[in-house]
């Protein structure tokens, strides 16, 4: 594989580059009608459908939901963390500048 690379980068963009992207759309291509055709086409084709229209009816929320509180536990004990720690950098720039003085 570094050697496909290496030989593509010394090609360069118009011979190189252009060959292997050209490869690997051919094969990427080839990837996806196998699986296409190997499954059930039906459901495939039914579940992307309704993927992409979950994706468009719920995009404010799904953009807006990051679970960065819940990850920790309770909503609780993420707050305090988070107010923790706010505290403790405010306390230690206080003692920078009081110890260094203003800049």
């Amino acid at each position: 594989m570094t050697l496909i690379a290496g030989l593509s980068a010394y090609a360069g963009l118009k011979r190189g580059v252009r060959v292997l992207s050209i490869l690997d759309f051919s094969v990427m291509s080839c990837i996806l009608i196998m699986v296409l055709l190997a499954d059930k086409t039906s459901f495939l084709l039914n579940l992307f459908v309704q993927s992409i229209g979950y994706h468009i009816q719920h995009t404010t929320d799904l953009s807006f939901h990051t679970d960065a509180f819940e990850q920790l536990g309770t909503h609780v004990f993420a707050l305090a963390c988070f107010c923790g720690g706010v505290l403790a950098v405010l306390v230690v720039v206080c003692v920078v500048v009081c110890v260094f003085g203003a800049w």
